[in-house]
């Protein structure tokens, strides 16, 4: 729990703490990495540590092992937030300077997504592995912005798809108990919804597996146990 406490001070010197949410939170994922880095039989682990410790010497030399590969973990996971934080941070100011009337509805819905994806506590939802991820996401709301004023008409068509499956995953998530809403397959289609969006404003970008309406409606189905 020491160490776990100097990664939460060192995270809000960092100056994220408050955007990401508490900073605990933070640090039980940063924590969680190292461990998957490291799922080996744990003989192995202290090995390469440069145990077994025997003595307090060597107890020591294995406790600052392990606090430096944590900060690494930690420069590491920072680097990806950071980049995360910059292309929500050009998003809002794209937004923020667009005047055209005639995209108010789509400058509606990228702010509803954005919200959705960068918050406090967006990393603990999103999870380290997943962060690559969402800078993909946000990558994929500016290509959607570059060609909106060329063609909003086309863009409202393609934002009634995302509509129409967001609301069948809202009923879904109203209909199933509170439980259940938190399964790894329920979770996985809000994740899926946000892939759809990529392979329909910014196909170029791609996806990490093949994306549809009907491919979500089927996960929906499954989720729900029909």
């Amino acid at each position: 729990m020491e160490l776990a406490g100097e990664l939460a001070v060192r995270l809000l010197d960092l100056g994220v703490g408050g955007v990401l949410g508490d900073a605990e939170d933070l640090v039980v994922v940063l924590l969680d990495e190292v461990l998957r880095a490291h799922r080996r039989p744990s003989f192995r682990t202290i090995g390469a540590a440069g145990g077994p410790a025997w003595d307090a010497d060597g107890f020591a030399a294995l406790r600052e092992k392990v606090r430096a590969d944590l900060v690494d973990t930690v420069v590491e996971v920072m680097d990806r937030v950071r980049k995360v934080l910059a292309a929500a941070y050009a998003v809002e100011q794209r937004l923020g300077a667009t005047r055209n009337l005639a995209v108010v509805a789509a400058l509606a819905d990228i702010r509803s997504q954005l919200a959705g994806l960068v918050h406090a506590g967006f990393i603990t939802e999103t999870g380290y592995a997943r962060l690559p991820d969402l800078l993909r996401y946000l990558t994929a709301i500016e290509r959607r912005l570059d060609r909106l004023g060329g063609n909003p008409q086309r863009d409202r068509q393609q934002q009634d798809r995302i509509a129409a499956v967001q609301k069948e995953y809202a009923d879904l998530l109203a209909a199933l108990p509170p439980a259940r809403r938190q399964e790894t397959a329920v979770r996985q289609i809000r994740w899926m919804i946000e892939e759809l969006r990529v392979n329909v404003f910014a196909q170029a970008l791609g996806t990490p597996y093949p994306v549809s309406e009907q491919r979500i409606y089927r996960a929906m189905d499954d989720a729900e146990g029909r």
